[in-house]
């Protein structure tokens, strides 16, 4: 049996990344993805969630969407004042489309991939270890060439620590994220019998990993 892995790649061109994606992050603009898929011979059709705190902002948002040189085509529907649901349909998506054509899927969007301190966007994909080499070659094949910036085991749970997971698997078990909560931080904290400082730090720590996960899709 092949062995999982993740990998994470930084493309070395920018091409295919609409400028939308990067235009939201200096505004108050949160573009997610919800899924994906191959679209035509070239393209990607993409399920979004567009939020921003303000109904102009988000308008000007789907805009910068709807005239992207990269999209050929985006379709928006409301669903509150502050937010969007809506399919947006790529002209030309080499790098996606390489993932999408063999047993790989994309831990994080290379279109909403946040860039490291190298200023490089960071890709990570989940796949069989024997296909690193062949997704790089795909890649190359069409012009893109990829560093592997780390190749690591499979880490589940938004990469919590054995000890993140056991404080929120009891947490969420004895109540305490109820309305009313069944149970207060005074309480968890002696089950663990840890003071209530370092369990509201691991909490904490344990609440962003999975937020930023969640939105980094």
């Amino acid at each position: 049996m092949e062995l999982l892995k993740e990998v994470a790649l930084t493309p070395k061109t920018n091409n295919e990344w609409p400028s939308f994606f990067e235009n939201s992050r200096k505004s108050n603009t949160l573009i997610r993805r919800m899924d994906c898929a191959t679209y035509g011979e070239t393209g990607m059709i993409l399920l979004v969630q567009v939020y921003s705190s303000m109904h102009a902002e988000l308008t000007v948002a789907i805009n910068s969407i709807v005239t992207d040189p990269n999209v050929r085509a985006a379709y928006f529907n409301n669903i509150s004042t502050n937010a969007a649901v809506g399919f947006i349909i790529t002209k030309d998506s080499p790098m996606c489309r390489a993932v999408k054509g063999q047993m790989a899927f994309c831990k994080n969007c290379l279109l909403n991939a946040r860039r490291n301190e190298d200023g490089q966007k960071e890709w990570q994909i989940i796949l069989e270890e024997t296909t690193v080499e062949i997704l790089l070659g795909k890649l190359r094949s069409v012009g893109i060439f990829a560093s592997i910036r780390y190749l690591r085991e499979l880490q589940g749970n938004g990469h919590l620590t054995l000890r993140q997971d056991e404080v929120l698997k009891q947490a969420l078990d004895k109540g305490y994220f109820d309305f009313p909560k069944k149970l207060n931080m005074n309480g968890l904290a002696q089950t663990f019998g840890i003071s209530m400082p370092a369990l509201s730090e691991t909490l904490r720590r344990a609440e962003k990993k999975i937020v930023r996960a969640h939105y980094l899709r």
